[in-house]
């Protein structure tokens, strides 16, 4: 409907709950506070990704490899590739890290099943999901991103492209969840 949060529409789309008390998010503004920092204002109820168990897994996993040169390897020996890391400022480096991941869903998936010391990252199937759910409805904007970026680019592609991924999300707000 026409009144319908955005928030819960997108945690609705990946059937993702909108989390009320995130004992994580919790934890990091209290550090944040006591420390003298700025907390930042989120929308009430809505974590962003921090609320979403496949994600949080993914990017434990992403800093687990990145922080030591023995796992690192390890991984690259078994998987092929490198994961990279997330960065909340940019929505790209969330496509690009899921879309690595569920090209590798057996590798993965074969890794941890070696490595007890990983189990804290294993997805489980409707993690798996929500990582493909997740991909498909960034690559909107993943394309879209390359359409209008160079040095051919123009403000009206840039309307078109704002008017197509309009048109996108609110597709995706006709269908019901149990149909996805």
């Amino acid at each position: 409907t026409e009144d319908t949060d955005p928030y819960e529409l997108f945690s609705a789309y990946l059937d993702v709950p909108v989390v009320e008390d995130n004992p994580a998010s919790i934890r990091a503004h209290e550090q944040a506070q006591r420390r003298g920092g700025k907390v930042k204002a989120k929308h009430k109820g809505f974590e962003g990704w921090g609320a979403t168990t496949a994600l949080q897994k993914l990017h434990n996993l992403a800093v687990w490899l990145r922080n030591s040169s023995i796992h690192h390897d390890r991984w690259i020996e078994a998987v092929g590739i490198t994961l990279g890391i997330d960065n909340d400022t940019r929505w790209s480096s969330w496509y690009h890290l899921i879309k690595r991941t569920t090209r590798k869903e057996r590798e993965i998936k074969d890794f941890i099943d070696k490595h007890p010391e990983c189990d804290n990252f294993r997805l489980n199937g409707v993690e798996w999901d929500t990582l493909k759910r997740t991909e498909r409805f960034l690559s909107v904007f993943a394309s879209g991103t390359l359409w209008v970026e160079g040095s051919e680019a123009s403000l009206s592609q840039s309307l078109t492209l704002m008017d197509a991924i309009l048109t996108f999300f609110e597709d995706q707000k006709v269908y019901p969840i149990s149909s996805r």
